[in-house]
């Protein structure tokens, strides 16, 4: 995964280097784009780096975008429990971004679901 302090680096890995590509959003939808064209390496340097700058910011519904991007990756690449995990976390996140969710409310492991999203990730 490329570093928070180094999205210039990972622009170029993913092959965007254009100064208007250090949105995060701009980054995922690349990532849908090179998925769509059958590209799994660039839309995962794409991705991994949209995670970080999301991550970094604390937008989490970003973060699950990206998570629903790699486990569509993931799908391409016949990884079906890499899938699961992923799409869990985008689920949690999605959750978690939203204090009054309904979902929230009337699942039981949603709180554990969220605490564990948010392990790996500082807010």
């Amino acid at each position: 995964m490329f570093g928070v302090g180094e999205p210039r680096a990972g622009l170029r890995r993913c092959g965007c280097a254009h100064a208007w590509v250090t949105s995060p959003q701009v980054l995922t939808a690349l990532g849908d784009l090179a998925q769509a064209q059958g590209d799994a390496g660039h839309a995962l340097a794409c991705y991994q780096e949209s995670l970080t700058l999301h991550a970094k910011i604390g937008n989490k519904l970003g973060v699950a975008a990206c998570f629903a991007g790699l486990a569509q990756r993931a799908s391409t690449q016949g990884q079906p429990e890499q899938v699961a995990r992923l799409l869990g976390a985008a689920a949690a996140r999605i959750c978690c971004a939203f204090d009054d969710c309904r979902i929230r409310s009337r699942c039981s492991s949603c709180q554990s679901s969220c605490s564990r999203a948010n392990a790996g990730f500082s807010d």
